[in-house]
């Protein structure tokens, strides 16, 4: 039964990417396939939009987020208030919290390609 959480956890959490590229495949397909129908009964596809259009980029936003997880996750540790679980807790929100500062120090470095 101990082993049964960590796999169950590992197992679920991988499963959100796999439907996500999943549902993406099978959207592709759909729309391929109505372009395709109409390319076979002669219709223009100048009405049709192909390109999918991108959300735009928020700068900052995906850094501000990780660090803020981060920081949540080493003071969950410190609100449990067991001495075991403070310190992986603690190091578990340090890399996050240094992965958000890394997503940050990129979009401060690369902030004039997002003015447009």
């Amino acid at each position: 039964m101990e082993l049964m959480i960590p796999i169950l956890a590992v197992g679920l959490s991988l499963m959100i990417p796999i439907v996500a590229i999943i549902t993406d495949y099978f959207r592709k397909k759909d729309k391929m396939r109505v372009v395709e129908k109409a390319i076979e009964q002669g219709a223009s596809l100048d009405g049709l939009n192909l390109n999918e259009e991108k959300a735009p980029h928020m700068p900052y936003r995906a850094g501000m987020v990780c660090s803020a997880t981060g920081i949540g996750l080493a003071a969950l540790g410190w609100f449990i208030g067991d001495p075991e679980a403070v310190g992986p807790l603690a190091g578990v929100g340090a890399i996050v919290l240094f992965i958000g500062l890394a997503l940050l120090l990129n979009d401060y470095i690369n902030r004039d390609r997002f003015k447009k």
